[in-house]
């Protein structure tokens, strides 16, 4: 089921412009926002299930999707961006729900937005503390977070622009990595397409993001330290981890000893603060692909339509 929307660009000020969608209702409003590297098409399959009882709305972040080309990553011009459509939009009194980087910018919205009913993470911390490697000395982490950067630098490289090959090659990158995170290769093809636009008029395409530019958004997340956040938050917040990450390469314990020692901080974390919530769920980090009616199921949980 496809439902109708409306497709929106907003001047947010220094030429930029984000792309949103729209499906307008009578429903609360909620504000969908995706990972380093996504779209908002990641959010379709949920958006289907939220959009008969909410009014929801998605977003491109600066440098993805049908937003404007971003030249160097930072942290504080896509919160301004967010916070700008969120007063051009009058969405004040919008729940957000964030997706891995998404869920982390959400939670930094929340320490200034008291009036938001809440804000939902959705796997979503960065490299997080060494200490929260549950098992692990903090040297081994470190030396984890080395190789887990050459790693990414190395699957980024590449150009931006090419021709009918180039889309080709970075549509089958984009399944290729969808089934590594056990998730079918037809559930990231909306994804896939909104990365790429025309480029020129001679039948070349360009990505957006960038590697340069993703390469940079990537080492300012990992330095994220998150979690501290969450104290100073004036609105409720609520974690959905997911603790099934896929069992990928020699590090895959690595990953999962992070989600075991973040889950007890957090709960730790939360037994004293009534407006922090935690959600284990059994699933990968690419939740709203992979399981995206269990997600919504707890959106509606932790969110109640009106």
């Amino acid at each position: 089921m496809r439902l109708d929307h409306h497709e929106l660009v907003i001047d947010v000020g220094h030429g930029v412009r984000i792309a949103a969608r729209d499906h307008s209702s009578d429903g609360a409003p909620i504000v969908l926002l995706h990972g380093a590297g996504e779209n908002l098409a990641i959010w379709d399959h949920v958006t289907e299930l939220l959009a008969p009882r909410y009014r929801v709305i998605a977003l491109d972040f600066i440098g993805h999707g049908a937003s404007s080309p971003g030249k160097e990553f930072t942290i504080e011009a896509d919160l301004a961006a967010f916070e700008h459509v969120v007063r051009e939009m009058k969405l004040s009194r919008a729940a957000v729900l964030g997706h891995s980087y998404g869920g982390m910018l959400a939670v930094r919205y929340a320490v200034d937005h008291p009036e938001c009913p809440i804000v939902i993470n959705v796997d979503g911390h960065g490299n997080g503390r060494a200490e929260h490697y549950a098992g692990r000395s903090p040297g081994d982490v470190r030396k984890f977070w080395s190789r887990q950067d050459a790693a990414m630098v190395a699957a980024l490289a590449g150009p931006d622009v090419g021709s009918e090959g180039f889309r080709e090659a970075h549509l089958a990158r984009m399944r290729a990595f969808a089934e590594m995170q056990d998730v079918t290769p037809e559930a990231v093809s909306g994804m896939g397409e909104r990365s790429l636009r025309p480029f020129g008029t001679s039948g070349r395409w360009i990505r957006n993001p960038g590697g340069a530019f993703m390469v940079g958004m990537v080492r300012q997340l990992a330095d994220w330290d998150v979690f501290g956040l969450y104290s100073q938050a004036a609105c409720p917040v609520a974690l959905i981890l997911a603790m099934n990450p896929p069992k990928i390469g020699a590090d895959a314990d690595f990953i999962r000893a992070h989600r075991t020692g973040l889950s007890d901080a957090f709960a730790e974390l939360a037994a004293g603060n009534p407006q922090l919530r935690l959600v284990r769920s059994i699933a990968g980090h690419l939740l709203p692909l992979q399981y995206p009616r269990r997600l919504a199921t707890l959106v509606e949980h932790l969110y109640p339509a009106r």
